[in-house]
């Protein structure tokens, strides 16, 4: 057997030993492989706890106290914001409510005025102009028909009247189914025959 030179080398590397072996140039060369060793286990170093009455800790209290109570202070205030402009808000919409209303009766007031002028020009009654003026802003048909036979019915009296009164011969005292037409023909003939007027 021949002269064999033998190199160990030893290397650590992250915390990984690497042991080589190496044989010289002889004729019977050995190559080893690596022999790797597992890195031993150690724990992370914990900080240092502080202690619980340390200034630290204090300090740390008071400025989370304090965070707390801004977080509390403005949560409150853009509650009252909230409630502000909700209050606004509801002003607004009963602010508009009302001029909604005031201009719904003033078109109503207008037209019912516009109406009864033209019911008053065809001739109705004041009352029943302004009742006939109202059901048509109102588009309550039963009234206006309601109204509308009211003054058939009116103006057909009128007219009646208006036609006995145009009669002549007819007084006053006589009721018109009186026949005052033969009445005096025949009081005629008895003045013509000399015979003395009834009684």
């Amino acid at each position: 057997m021949e002269n064999q030179t033998v190199v160990t080398d030893a290397t650590t590397t992250a915390g990984i030993v690497t042991a080589t072996t190496t044989t010289g140039t002889m004729p019977n060369t050995v190559t080893a492989t690596p022999i790797i060793e597992p890195p031993k286990q150690t724990e992370p170093k914990q900080p240092d706890k502080p202690k619980a009455d340390s200034p630290e800790v204090e300090k740390l209290k008071e400025a989370l106290s304090r965070a707390n109570s801004q977080a509390a202070e403005f949560k409150r205030q853009l509650r009252e914001k909230q409630t502000e402009a909700e209050r606004a808000e509801a002003e607004r919409a009963e602010a508009d409510k009302a001029m909604r209303e005031e201009l719904e009766t003033l078109r109503k007031e207008k037209a019912v005025s516009e109406y009864k002028s033209k019911c008053l020009a065809l001739d109705f009654d004041a009352d029943l102009a302004a009742q006939t003026a109202t059901a048509i802003a109102e588009s309550n048909v039963e009234s206006l028909f309601d109204c509308l036979k009211q003054f058939v019915e009116t103006t057909k009296t009128k007219m009646a009247n208006d036609a006995l009164n145009r009669q002549p011969g007819l007084s006053a005292g006589v009721p018109p189914t009186t026949n005052t037409t033969q009445d005096t023909e025949y009081e005629q003939m008895r003045r013509w025959a000399g015979l003395p007027p009834r009684k």
